[in-house]
């Protein structure tokens, strides 16, 4: 929030700093010593009588009078309190970027004493021709450069330097002199400083050195570009290729009520099984008085803590449907970030074919069926055209036959407008609509049934399962949770999916057993999981007795040859045919994505006729999509109806792009609502604490935490995936260091001897460098050259490296923004075996080496970033899982002074520290300095409309 001119809080969080005995206690020197105050620092400005009384008011201080013609100044323990910011140990964002937006005012010689121009100083040492904008050196580890300042004091009185110049922050490339604490400077005269510069380390050395006088402050910004000769071609080839101009934002106007007349296109033969639709699917507009609100800005400020829509019994269904209209008004907006300019389309047979960038990633979404809207500049009519066909990166139209046959010709420039389908956001509404008769238990868990006295045997399939996933299997079995959803608590790599699967197998045993109907539901927030579930059912079920029912509009090619056997591919149509309904009867088990759920109620599958529900990655779906997999199809009055749930609560949630949506409550799952309430909490408090605790090992063998009922839900603690080291520190901060480090030993250890590890036998390196974050063209979205040159470089050593059999699928690259996703698979070129994504598309996947570049290097944004949880900044889960995808390497390249401001990457910087994996000049314990104490950040106020997903431009979600 942006400090009002009169606050006087910087001040006294100044005189916070000052020790007790040196505060002054007469109201005139405390009046003078606020006039320096704010010669120094122009943010407070009144006058210093109206100080004194503003620091009475907010109880910082008291007058006292003890019967003397002047009262005593005397300081409150509200002031003592400020200390503990003022002390802070690393400068805040908001305290860099406002040092940084007063910078003419801090360099400007002040009562004639005068400072070299830093830049002519450095230019001089280093041999730099004047003319240079930038001073960039070249990196050498051992000579050092002596840089010489002269400071002169022109005025007739004697000026003071109270303590020794400093750097904020510090620098461990630049050495200061060793200086008395205080220098007196008689007039007239003039004292030289040297101090040196050693360029070890390719990045940016960025420094503001602080001349501290009795009066005023002086200050030099030292911005020194440091490169690497080997990475400097590749740096260059990844330089903007347009300056960054922001896109202009339609108007709400235009979006929610365009004017323009649509022409309708040709749609695609309509399939036939649509018409078989027993129940038809409603609309399910946009209500006026949400758009209207949206449109008025009502939404634009937003207190989580006070939504209009609470997520609480008798209004949760409604609430949603709210939220979720909300989060369509956003997709509203979003879906223009990809809106082109002077497009050209293509004569493809009775087909026009437009070129989409970024199609084949789903940026945007675009599929058969779907609608385009075309605009020839000039006119103001849009022409519709329908997708007949999808390819990589090209899409194939039909428009209106007057569009084809007398305005389009070869070289016609066009604007393009996508849109998106709703249908997935229609079955979001009609399954809360049918929901409202569901029982409350399932709602709103509450009532535990009495736990079994014992737990049935399981058969010989599951000897390879340990205690955890034998008895989340046997209290399945048993049905021991009654109406209540049973959950498999699956961290990293702890074979969540595997027990899930054992779970159905054993279950659609024990039915066969004693000769009982069962039809199960398998049902996940993406293909990718149905499909991963069919893949490890295939021993078990026959095509004829497991079905995996897949959207029509799904392309072929997505799907493995392992599944397609299961699936209802027409070639004669070229598209998957829906299962009539005598074949999902016929089916043990039916295989779906959640939204594809609600197509089976509307196809008329019965109610009561799935008696099984198992959804996996159930943290990753909004609650709604999970209601999508019961509504119509559950009869809760069955007491063998029975909801398991796997997923991990503390891993990424579903996408959600509308900050309205996301701050009430939309991006937390059923999985993650549900694990807050009393009936599935644990008996002990999971353990935060420090970053030198030893990771568990196999020889232990007892969990820290257990839950209260423990016939609800399992945590699974073993993890076969990483390394301790790699799993220690996520273990402590997010499992109450439960989890056992279970991962093969020759594979988790293969690379703890890389010649590149600081440390041998601690399989993590994090890379400190001070790059620079960058945009270019109309994208809002980040990159950073100097990262992604030090990827490549890393990737070039592990498969070079002699001993250690890296292939290159054996390495994920993960980083939070889509432009830098772009620049680093350019800049890999032939490595084309590496996996790089952002870290949605990393949740659920592990690979051997992981290398995580972080992008952010500069603080000027960075309040932004933090208050939306951009990036890697104040996002727990998905620090979480970015951490958790590797087995045996973890490399993190990134600025460490930012990273630090947040809680979870600075103790993952400390982790590694202390261990010795640090990479990159020494940043030390950096001190909160005089200059910089007390500034608060500035805020930026966003509108309903959020302008965030932008920049890190998601897959888009909700997939049929």
């Amino acid at each position: 929030m942006r400090r009002a001119r009169g606050d006087i809080t910087p001040f006294a969080e100044f005189l916070a700093t000052i020790e007790d005995v040196k505060r002054p206690t007469n109201p005139k020197d405390l009046k003078n010593l606020y006039y320096q105050y704010r010669v120094v620092r122009p943010i407070a400005n009144m006058s210093p009588g109206m100080a004194i009384d503003s620091l009475k008011r907010m109880g910082y201080i008291r007058l006292r009078w003890t019967g003397q013609n002047t009262p005593t100044v005397e300081y409150l323990p509200r002031l003592t309190n400020l200390a503990a910011n003022a002390n802070a140990a690393v400068l805040s964002p908001a305290q860099q970027s406002l040092l940084y937006d007063s910078r003419k005012d801090l360099e400007a010689n002040k009562m004639d004493v005068r400072i070299t121009p830093i830049n002519t100083a450095i230019q001089t040492a280093f041999g730099i021709p004047e003319s240079s904008d930038d001073i960039v050196v070249q990196m050498n580890s051992t000579k050092a450069v002596e840089v010489t300042l002269t400071i002169g004091n022109h005025s007739q009185t004697d000026q003071s330097l109270e303590r020794a110049p400093y750097m904020v922050p510090n620098q461990s490339s630049i050495v200061l002199p060793q200086w008395q604490w205080a220098l007196t400077l008689p007039p007239r005269r003039k004292v030289k400083m040297t101090f040196s510069v050693r360029p070890r380390f390719h990045g940016l050395i960025k420094t503001v050195l602080v001349f501290n006088f009795t009066q005023f402050v002086i200050c030099r910004f030292i911005e020194i570009r440091v490169e690497d000769a080997a990475i400097v071609e590749d740096i260059k080839t990844l330089q903007p290729t347009t300056p960054f101009i922001r896109k202009k934002q339609p108007r709400v106007s235009e979006v929610l009520d365009p004017k323009n007349e649509v022409v309708p296109g040709v749609p695609p033969p309509r399939p036939d099984f649509l018409n078989r639709m027993k129940h038809i699917l409603k609309q399910y507009s946009i209500p006026r008085s949400i758009a209207y609100g949206f449109s008025q800005g009502d939404f634009a400020n937003v207190d989580p803590n006070e939504s209009p829509f609470p997520v609480i019994p008798g209004f949760h269904l409604s609430s949603l449907a709210a939220l979720y209209h909300l989060e369509e008004l956003q997709w509203c907006f979003d879906i223009r970030n990809y809106d082109m300019k002077d497009a050209m389309l293509a004569q493809s047979n009775r087909y026009l074919a437009l070129t989409v960038p970024g199609l084949a990633e789903k940026r945007p979404s675009v599929l058969y069926g779907d609608k385009v809207l075309v605009n020839v500049p000039g006119e103001t009519k849009e022409w519709q055209g329908y997708v007949h066909a999808v390819r990589q990166e090209e899409v194939l139209l039909r428009f209106n036959p007057s569009f084809h046959n007398h305005i389009w010709l070869p070289n016609l420039r066009v604007n393009i407008r996508f849109t998106f389908n709703r249908t997935p956001l229609r079955r979001i509404h009609q399954a809360l609509e049918l929901s409202s008769s569901i029982d409350m238990q399932l709602a709103f868990p509450s009532e535990p049934p009495q736990p079994p006295r014992t737990l049935p045997t399981i058969g010989a399939g599951a000897r390879d399962f340990n205690k955890e996933q034998v008895q989340a299997i046997q209290h399945i079995v048993l049905h021991s949770h009654g109406r209540l959803p049973y959950i498999i608590f699956g961290p990293p790599g702890t074979g969540k999916t595997k027990t899930l699967v054992e779970s159905i197998i054993q279950v659609h045993k024990k039915a066969l057993q004693e000769k009982r109907r069962i039809a199960i539901l398998a049902f996940a927030p993406s293909n990718s999981a149905a499909d991963q579930m069919v893949e490890r059912l295939k021993d078990v079920f026959t095509s004829s007795e497991m079905l995996r029912f897949n959207a029509y509009k799904r392309a072929k090619e997505d799907v493995s040859t392992v599944v397609m056997p299961y699936t209802t591919w027409d070639d004669g149509k070229g598209c998957f045919e829906l299962a009539t309904l005598a074949r999902v009867r016929k089916a043990r088990i039916v295989v779906c994505t959640a939204i594809m759920a609600g197509v089976l109620y509307s196809m008329g599958v019965e109610k009561g006729h799935f008696t099984n529900f198992f959804m996996d990655e159930a943290g990753q779906a909004t609650e709604p999509e999970f209601w999508v997999g019961l509504a119509g199809l559950i009869d809760t009055r069955n007491i063998r109806s029975q909801v398991i749930l796997a997923g991990d609560p503390k891993q990424l949630g579903p996408i959600i792009r509308s900050r309205v949506a996301k701050a009430w409550g939309l991006d937390k799952s059923y999985l993650e609502r549900i694990t807050d309430l009393p009936v599935y909490s644990t008996t002990t408090s999971p353990s935060l604490s420090s970053t030198a605790a030893t990771p568990q090992t196999d020889t232990a063998t007892q969990s820290s935490s257990s839950f209260k009922h423990p016939h609800l839900i399992t945590k699974l603690v073993a993890n076969y995936r990483s390394h301790p080291a790699i799993i220690d520190l996520p273990n402590r901060l997010f499992y109450g260091g439960d989890l056992l480090a279970r991962a093969d030993q020759n594979m988790r250890e293969s690379l703890c001897q890389w010649q590149e590890l600081p440390k041998k036998g601690f399989p993590i390196l994090f890379h400190h460098v001070e790059g620079k974050d960058e945009r270019e063209g109309d994208s809002p979205s980040w990159f950073n050259a100097d990262e992604a040159a030090f990827v490549k470089r890393y990737i070039t050593k592990l498969r070079d490296a002699r001993g250690f059999g890296v292939d290159e699928r054996q390495i994920g690259v993960i980083t939070p923004y889509r432009k830098q996703v772009m620049k680093i698979r350019r800049l890999l070129g032939t490595y084309s075996g590496v996996r790089v994504g952002s870290v949605e598309e990393f949740q659920g996947q592990e690979r051997r080496i992981i290398i995580i570049s972080t992008v952010r290097s500069t603080t000027d944004h960075l309040t932004h970033d933090q208050k939306h949880h951009l990036g890697f900044l104040q996002n727990p889960k998905r620090f979480n899982v970015a951490i958790t995808r590797a087995k045996a390497l973890l490399i993190v390249i990134g600025n460490a002074r930012v990273l630090r401001s947040d809680e979870s990457w600075e103790k993952f910087i400390s982790y590694v520290r202390t261990n010795g994996g640090w990479v990159g000049p020494d940043i030390g314990n950096e001190g909160m300095e005089d200059l910089v104490r007390g500034v608060e950040g500035l805020t930026l106020q966003d509108g309903a409309v959020g302008v965030v997903t932008a920049e890190e431009d998601p897959e888009w979600s909700l997939v049929g």
